[in-house]
Formats: structure tokens, sequence, C-alpha cells
């Protein structure tokens, strides 16, 4: 079979390449970093042909019948060319559809679920708190230490008082409290620290004596 093609043939062959070249090349010029030079050699290779440009500008048809043998050469020649640049086409619109599927792609999946956090515990919540300072009021040798406690709030207030009267303003007492044995426990603010009630207590003890017991006589009390 003969590899020459039909004048039917390389008309559709010719309409078909013109309809698909100039959508391929405009959807392959927006690809990034895509270049038409190679593109652009091919046409103008194809354009400069001696048989196309002697087809785009044949003078009018003379007498004489020529058989399709006599042209043979040159159809052999159109017909690689065309075959050049179908072969580019392909290549141009495989490139699209890659960049396509490219851009289509699913960006991976995103793991919504929150982390389960269990509410802190009342100790964890107390245990992560700095402790207030205190200090020991020794009230053992007080007569009726036992018959006679004041309440912790009155006495809180009293004190708070007598110190901000004092070279001691800074500290501030938080809560009072009796212990088992009949002594008063002076806790101190969260910002007062160790040292400064120290130099408080004469102060503190000062006060509850003047106003509780004329014959109470406390100690310095230990920290």
């Amino acid at each position: 079979m003969s590899n020459i093609p039909t004048p039917e043939n390389l008309l559709n062959c010719i309409q078909n390449l013109l309809a698909a070249i100039p959508w391929e090349i405009n959807n392959y010029s927006k690809l990034p970093k895509a270049g038409l030079g190679p593109v652009k050699l091919l046409l103008l290779n194809f354009t400069n042909h001696h048989i196309i440009k002697s087809l785009i500008g044949a003078p009018p048809a003379q007498g004489g019948n020529t058989s399709l043998a006599d042209h043979a050469p040159e159809l052999a020649a159109i017909k690689s060319t065309l075959q050049q640049l179908s072969k580019a086409v392909n290549g141009l619109q495989n490139k699209v559809n890659s960049h396509t599927q490219i851009g289509k792609a699913k960006p991976p999946a995103v793991n919504t679920t929150l982390p389960s956090h269990s509410p802190p515990t009342f100790s964890a919540i107390a245990g992560s708190r700095p402790k207030n300072v205190s200090i020991i009021l020794d009230l053992a040798q007080t007569k009726s230490v036992h018959a006679f406690r004041p309440q912790p709030v009155e006495v809180c207030s009293l004190i708070n008082d007598a110190l901000t009267a004092s070279l001691h303003q800074q500290v501030r007492i938080s809560a009072i409290r009796w212990t088992a044995k009949g002594n008063l426990l002076a806790i101190g603010s969260l910002n007062v620290t160790l040292h400064q009630l120290q130099l408080a207590t004469a102060t503190i003890a000062q006060a509850f004596t003047n106003s509780y017991a004329a014959t109470v006589t406390p100690i310095p009390p230990p920290t």
C-alpha cells in the first residue's frame, strides 16, 4: 500500500491541525515557564517550506495535466511536516492536561479533631498555686486561752489595721486560724514574703495583746 496521502486525507489533516494548533498553543502559553521557541521554530519551518510557499503564493493554474505521481515527493514532505506538527500538538495537549490535573489535586486532609483535655482537678489547681507564708503566735502562757478565742475575722481586721499604722504597711494578713493547742496562726497574703512577715511579728503580737489580754505577754512567735 502506498504511503502517499490522497487529496481528501491531506485536506482533512490540514483542517484538523489548523483548528487544533491555535487552541493548544494558547493553553500551552499559560503554563508556568512554558517557552514557545520550539513551537515557533517548527511553524516557521513549515511555512517557509518551498512547497507551502509555492502553494500560498501559487500563480494561476496553467494548461496541461499533471498526475499525482508528479507531486509525490512534495506530498511526502508535506505529510512528514504535518506529522511533526501533530506530534507537537499532542505534546502540548499532554502538558496542558498534566498541569490541569495537578491544579485539581486535592489538598492533604487536615485533622480537625481537637485533642481531648480532661479538666484540671481541684488538687492540681491547688498544687500549682504558691503557698502563703505564716507565723504562729505562741499563746500557751495566756490565761483562759481555751475559754476565750476571738473570732478569726475580727482578729485579722485588728492586725491589719495595726500593720497599716506601723512601718510594715506592705504586710497584710489574709487569714487567722486557731490551732488545737490554742495558738494563733497568722497567714500572710499572697505577695508577702516570709522575711517580711517575720519582721512584722512584734507588731502582730502587740496588736493582739493590747486588744484582748493585758496580762498576756506572748513569746516572739516561731515561724
